[in-house]
């Protein structure tokens, strides 16, 4: 949609413009970027996508409505919100999700993140040493190819798994290969 079709009567509103990677806001009768400052006229000339609200996965529930959580065994439970001491545990710690299917997400995410870990301890050479210029190795899911491809880099941490081998990063890449499309690919239902 173009500028002319959007209502800017109604605050808070969001629109995505890909040709410049930013997202507005309607505020008062004016369309706001987030990050820059555009013309008038580059603003005529862009094309806008409505930005969908989400809903929060965190957010609170009413009490006596239905909450999930990861339980000790890895799987998901749900309780009615009481809003007492165990449900304020369950919120304080993030383990508080009135969405099941983002409760399965978090949790089939965190037991794969526990296998990969537990896989590079068994087969890692050695510990991974961030003090050497060495190689690291992790896998991710590169979305122009949409498949999984092993990367590597020396200095910069981040919430990977490393490996000390490429070929250890590809043994543990075959082995958890479905878990990991299934992962990078999860359709949300919200």
């Amino acid at each position: 949609m173009k500028l002319v079709d959007i209502d800017l009567n109604v605050n808070g509103k969001k629109y995505f413009c890909e040709d410049v990677n930013e997202t507005f806001t309607v505020e008062y009768g004016n369309l706001v970027a987030t990050t820059s400052s555009f013309s008038m006229a580059d603003l005529l000339k862009f094309d806008f996508e409505e930005v969908k609200k989400t809903e929060n996965p965190y957010e609170r529930v009413n009490i006596n409505e239905r909450y999930y959580f990861v339980n000790d065994q890895g799987g998901v439970d749900y309780v009615q919100n009481l809003d007492d001491y165990y449900d304020n545990i369950k919120f304080n710690s993030l383990n508080y999700f009135n969405n099941k299917n983002y409760a399965d997400y978090v949790a089939f995410k965190e037991n794969l993140m526990r296998n990969l870990d537990k896989f590079a301890w068994e087969n890692n050479a050695r510990v991974i040493n961030w003090e050497r210029n060495s190689k690291k190795y992790y896998i991710t899911f590169d979305i122009d190819i949409k498949n999984l491809v092993v990367y590597w880099n020396i200095s910069c941490k981040s919430n990977n798994i490393f490996f000390t081998s490429r070929r250890v990063a590809e043994k543990a890449l075959e082995k958890f290969k479905d878990d990991l499309i299934k992962l990078y690919t999860w359709k949300f239902d919200f």
